[in-house]
């Protein structure tokens, strides 16, 4: 699993599989967490590590993030949705693999 901030998000994922009587082992080995990679690459120890600030310290436009949702899910535009979220996770890794110099995820774990 990949998220962001996936202390906040992995209570949500638990409650919604046993919903549907499943379940999954989210042990932090099977775990990549943006924040914790952000973390790596903060110059300033005092810089927030929220999606939002993150996405202006990487230059992520928003209006990017947008249409990207807007193709998956039209009626999910909205800041903070999942999949909005998603979204701006994925092209924050993408922009944190290059500044590692890498081209993927691979060049963070």
């Amino acid at each position: 699993i990949i998220a962001h901030n996936s202390k906040f998000d992995i209570p949500f994922i638990d409650k919604q599989l046993n919903r549907w009587g499943d379940s999954i082992n989210l042990s932090q080995g099977n775990i990549i967490d943006s924040i914790e990679i952000a973390r790596r690459f903060r110059e300033n120890g005092k810089d927030s590590l929220s999606l939002d600030n993150l996405m202006k310290t990487y230059n992520i436009d928003s209006f990017l993030v947008e249409l990207i949702t807007a193709q998956v899910s039209p009626n999910k535009l909205a800041r903070h949705t999942g999949i909005y979220d998603c979204v701006a996770t994925m092209l924050l890794l993408k922009e944190l693999a290059a500044k590692a110099g890498g081209s993927d995820i691979s060049a963070l774990i």
